[in-house]
């Protein structure tokens, strides 16, 4: 009877060990997935304590499941009860996004997903968020970008919005 009571406790210790350290790892991984535009960026600056809890909000923003608008492909979905605290779009989403602007109002971060080189070419209107709440454009790259391709997107350069990109791409 000692030894299956042990067995037992021994699966349930391994099992949890096994779930904090991927969550470990994962939330670790995450923070080096993305970089800053601007390598003087302002990511510390905007955090009261320093540049990890800035890392941290953005972690928080890009990995939780959160209220969210999602205006992919023409179509508007959300998920959430409350006002959405995330957008996730693309540069099709970007350039119609006027059509959505009354649901932005709480939205602190935008994912902008570029999906063929180009989208490089749009622009990102970094005053179609006017509601003062966003603090971070999060920009997806299916293909190698660079800084410079990235902020010569975004328009115009706005220090209290923190731009950052990462590619998932071949």
């Amino acid at each position: 009877m000692k030894n299956f009571a042990l067995q037992k406790n021994f699966k349930i210790i391994t099992i949890l060990l096994f779930t904090v350290i991927a969550l470990l790892a994962s939330n670790s991984a995450f923070s080096q997935d993305f970089k800053v535009l601007g390598q003087g960026n302002n990511l510390a600056r905007k955090s009261t304590t320093s540049k990890t809890t800035g890392l941290n909000e953005v972690n928080a923003l890009v990995s939780q499941l959160l209220p969210t608008i999602y205006f992919l492909d023409g179509k508007v979905s959300t998920y959430g009860e409350t006002s959405a605290i995330k957008l996730e779009t693309d540069i099709q989403g970007i350039k119609s996004i006027s059509e959505i602007s009354s649901k932005l109002g709480s939205v602190k971060i935008a994912k902008i997903f570029l999906n063929t080189e180009s989208d490089l070419n749009s622009t990102i209107d970094s005053e179609l968020f006017n509601s003062g709440a966003l603090k971070y454009i999060y920009v997806v790259s299916n293909f190698e970008v660079t800084e410079s391709q990235i902020a010569n997107m975004i328009t115009p350069s706005n220090p209290d919005i923190i731009v950052l990109f990462s590619t998932s791409g071949k």
